[in-house]
């Protein structure tokens, strides 16, 4: 299996509040995402589900395609388990055809379905300018 795009490393995401997320990802030849998402709460009280889902990007910003939203949730820093990282994949259907078509991967991360809501912007105008501000 070779790699045909990537984010290119941990992308860091400030939610506010002081939460965040990194999110990496590799698309393989045989359309398998491989991810990799830490969610953090740096805060003693303020727990929260984050979400993150990867985009798969054309040469010209087009969109392609997206995984399914990937939730996590963690709590506060007095209740333990305030930072978690989850490894998880997605496999796109074989007939998208992904090689020679996706040069990048860019990963939305955001509160609890933030990120599957921008996607779905992105799919709806075909381009992920839409909803560039988002990261």
């Amino acid at each position: 299996m070779g790699i045909i795009a990537s984010t290119g490393g941990l992308i860091h995401k400030d939610l506010g509040a002081n939460h965040h997320m990194w999110t990496s990802a590799d698309l393989y030849d045989n359309n398998m995402i491989a991810a990799c998402t830490r969610t953090a709460s740096f805060t003693w009280f303020g727990g929260y589900i984050g979400t993150a889902v990867i985009i798969a990007v054309g040469p010209e910003d087009e969109y392609i395609a997206a995984t399914e939203q990937h939730s996590c949730g963690v709590n506060g820093t007095a209740f333990g388990d305030s930072d978690r990282t989850v490894n998880w994949h997605h496999y796109f259907d074989p007939s998208l055809q992904l090689a020679g078509r996706v040069t990048r991967l860019v990963p939305l991360q955001g509160w609890r379905f933030e990120a599957r809501v921008a996607a779905k912007v992105a799919e709806n105008a075909g381009t992920i300018l839409a909803i560039a501000s988002l990261f």
